[in-house]
């Protein structure tokens, strides 16, 4: 009997259980998706042309949302476990920092004294980290260092500091952005083919460019990057019988880079 008993008891709580995750599964609930991608959970009890006001189930809180951060929301569904609405990224008011590595296209160079040279024999490339502040989902402002190696009659090998604005065009995970980057080479090298070496002078370049970036989630994204290098360099050489050259190398080519940026804190 004590044997039955026991069954019985056990039976009686596994009903009991059951049941309750039964009734659970049954809540009700409304849910009020973000452009940012939250997602409120609770009871809608008021909605007009500026707020969207709801209770939350889990602190039982009343919420105000401003109704343009509001991308739709669901009334009256059963509460289940969800995915996160991945499909919008919030960007603004992140510090990013970058990593990028690209080649550049081949192209001549054009010496002051007239005429251009174009006999590139390796793949010229590029390689920069850099990080900054994104105000809005249109601007951002920021920095980098970098390395740019081209062959141009001979090996020259530049330094690039620069700066730099960015901006996205929509809030999709898949988003197309635009970066517009300038600024000096702190130091340049310009080795002849013949092994002689020319010291540096001042350089300049800008570099607009138009990606792809996507989010895989809302700090980490991967970026594809068409841009168009333009920038001079100045060498300076003694002759043979010890007087002063000097050479102006301008460069323009077309730049294709892929990268990973990060994001460190959110709004």
């Amino acid at each position: 009997m004590l044997k039955i008993s026991a069954l019985k008891l056990c039976f009686l709580f596994l009903l009991l259980f059951s049941q309750m995750g039964y009734a659970q599964e049954q809540t009700i609930i409304d849910r009020v998706f973000l452009y940012s991608g939250t997602i409120i959970t609770g009871t809608i009890i008021e909605m007009n042309d500026e707020d969207l006001i709801i209770i939350s189930h889990k602190t039982e809180m009343r919420i105000s949302v401003p109704i343009e951060m509001v991308e739709k929301y669901h009334v009256g569904i059963p509460l289940r476990p969800i995915k996160p609405n991945t499909e919008f990224v919030n960007r603004e008011g992140k510090t990013y920092f970058f990593a990028n590595y690209g080649i550049f296209g081949e192209g001549s160079r054009n010496l002051d004294f007239g005429g251009f040279i174009n006999s590139e024999t390796r793949q010229p490339w590029f390689a920069e980290v850099g990080g900054g502040y994104q105000f809005t989902q249109h601007f951002g402002l920021g920095a980098s260092i970098g390395r740019a190696v081209y062959d141009v009659d001979g090996r020259m090998i530049s330094y690039p500091l620069s700066l730099e604005v960015r901006g996205f065009f929509t809030k999709h995970s898949f988003a197309p952005y635009y970066r517009v980057k300038g600024g000096r080479t702190m130091r340049s090298i310009f080795e002849q083919a013949a092994g002689q070496i020319r010291d540096s002078g001042k350089g300049w370049y800008i570099e607009p460019a138009l990606g792809l970036s996507w989010n895989s989630n809302e700090n980490i994204a991967f970026n594809l990057e068409l841009g168009n290098y333009i920038g001079t360099s100045t060498f300076y050489h003694f002759g043979w019988w010890g007087q002063l050259y000097k050479d102006e190398i301008q460069l323009r080519r077309w730049s294709l880079s892929f990268g990973l940026s990060v994001s460190l804190n959110e709004n």
